[in-house]
């Protein structure tokens, strides 16, 4: 069966065709969508005239809309759920994204290509619907109700180095499975990992994404992401580059969650310029939080090194897993998601939020 990158590299829009769902699961009947207005059933063909209803009316109630944000700042996400099929009454994220311009085609058709690739991949989402209408793509992904680091982070402030080292190794995984299939992310950052029911980290928004034959030491040279999560390289980016920046994005993020703050910025500054901030990461060192044990200091400093052939996981993620600051770590526990001993801190942050999935599903009466 063709996937879905092979039949963009054949038909371009192949896959989106308006009010067409091409899902390999089963025949959609309809979608229920869910507002503060209350429920109703929407046809894949109906979404066309739908759709500004649908951002008139969707306004989830506090407890949704804490978890299912505006992604990205050109797509929005839905809670949904399946009507008909095998999969009747599952709940489903749908993120509408507008046609618009070249770009967020690109980008759309990037996160299709790398989700249809990616199924059942560990600690990534998984993308079970992709169709169009003539103003709009939809992905239908997992509901992933557990918020986002970011999310977490913001209630926290900084997370303890313990739970930090876990949430750490299973992003490890994560990018470890992308780089074996010639996927480097390129926009890793705590708002685009999601924590499922359980806790665990699940990967997304592969819009910035890029296919790379890794093996044959291919690099690119685009400039996509997040300034604050960039590696020198992007920022430079006549260099080239390849899966190293996702290292260094990790970098970032493991810092950020041990002490709250960017390691090139400082506690004083409360917003930082983009020549400055690029600067900094140009030829500044990074900060660490005074509290991180030598082995984290030592794990973030060797994944912020500058040069990507220097930089942690440029011989392979075993330097990675080998690294002092895992010590102790059982990565066959990690991977099998059985880490006894270690309860998630966001279970018990944002899932208390939610007592059971009738509160999501806020039918009228």
């Amino acid at each position: 069966m063709m996937t879905s990158r092979q039949a963009s590299d054949a038909g371009g829009a192949a896959g989106m065709e308006d009010g067409k769902e091409v899902a390999r699961l089963t025949t959609c009947d309809g979608w229920l969508v869910i507002s503060s207005e209350g429920s109703r059933t929407v046809s894949t063909s109906e979404m066309t005239t739908y759709q500004n209803r649908i951002l008139a009316a969707l306004r989830m109630k506090e407890k949704v809309r804490s978890i299912l944000t505006t992604v990205a700042g050109f797509a929005r996400v839905f809670l949904v759920r399946k009507v008909g099929g095998r999969d009747d009454g599952t709940l489903y994220a749908m993120k509408r994204v507008p046609k618009g311009s070249s770009r967020k085609a690109k980008r759309v058709r990037m996160e299709r290509d790398v989700l249809d690739y990616i199924r059942y991949f560990p600690y990534v989402t998984n993308m079970h619907y992709a169709f169009g209408t003539e103003a709009a793509v939809y992905l239908v992904t997992d509901f992933v109700r557990g918020g986002d680091l970011s999310r977490l982070l913001h209630e926290r402030k900084f997370l303890e180095e313990r739970d930090v080292r876990m949430y750490v190794a299973e992003l490890v995984l994560a990018l470890t499975g992308l780089h074996r299939v010639g996927i480097v992310h390129r926009d890793l950052k705590e708002r685009n990992i999601l924590l499922d029911s359980n806790g665990h980290v699940v990967v997304a928004d592969f819009g910035f994404s890029k296919f790379l034959n890794l093996s044959e030491k291919e690099k690119t040279y685009s400039f996509c992401g997040t300034l604050e999560y960039m590696a020198p390289e992007v920022i430079n980016h006549t260099l080239g580059m390849d899966q190293a920046v996702d290292w260094w994005a990790l970098g970032v993020v493991t810092c950020k969650l041990l002490g709250g703050l960017s390691p090139f910025c400082v506690e004083t500054e409360t917003t930082l310029g983009k020549p400055s901030l690029s600067n900094r990461i140009l030829h500044g060192q990074p900060t660490f939080p005074p509290a991180a044990s030598l082995e984290a200091r030592d794990f973030m400093q060797a994944l912020l090194t500058k040069d990507p052939e220097k930089r942690l996981g440029s011989r392979g993620v075993d330097e990675i897993k080998a690294h002092p600051f895992f010590r102790g770590l059982s990565w066959d526990e990690v991977m099998a998601k059985t880490n006894r001993g270690f309860t998630y801190v966001a279970a018990s942050i944002l899932l208390s939020e939610i007592t059971d999935e009738e509160d999501l599903s806020m039918t009228s009466d």
